[in-house]
């Protein structure tokens, strides 16, 4: 299994390292392990699943959103997790469609 430290995943994925350490905090995604400096580590495997998950939540949303176009009140409560879900296209894009770095 191959692992990536936190810069190196921070800086591939264009987000910064404090992204990256909230979205441990929240669980989203979790190092593979944390050494005794308390580096992470990201199993590379988690963070392409973590990426087609966030894909697909992002997906689901855009369906949601069609249907509630009439209702301003469900726009008002969701527009936080769109910016969430913006702020991740870039993220999902280059994993998805840039293949063609190495790791």
């Amino acid at each position: 299994m191959e692992y990536l430290s936190s810069k190196t995943v921070s800086k591939k994925l264009g987000i910064t390292a404090q992204t990256l350490r909230n979205w441990d905090r929240k669980g989203k995604i979790k190092p593979a392990y944390v050494n005794n400096n308390g580096y992470r580590y990201y199993a590379l495997d988690d963070i392409l699943s973590f990426m087609q998950k966030r894909k697909t939540e992002k997906e689901i949303y855009a369906i949601d959103m069609e249907k509630a176009k009439n209702d301003p009140e469900f726009i008002k409560r969701t527009l936080g997790v769109q910016k969430e879900f913006e702020k991740s296209d870039s993220d999902i894009e280059k994993l998805t469609f840039g293949n063609n770095f190495e790791w």
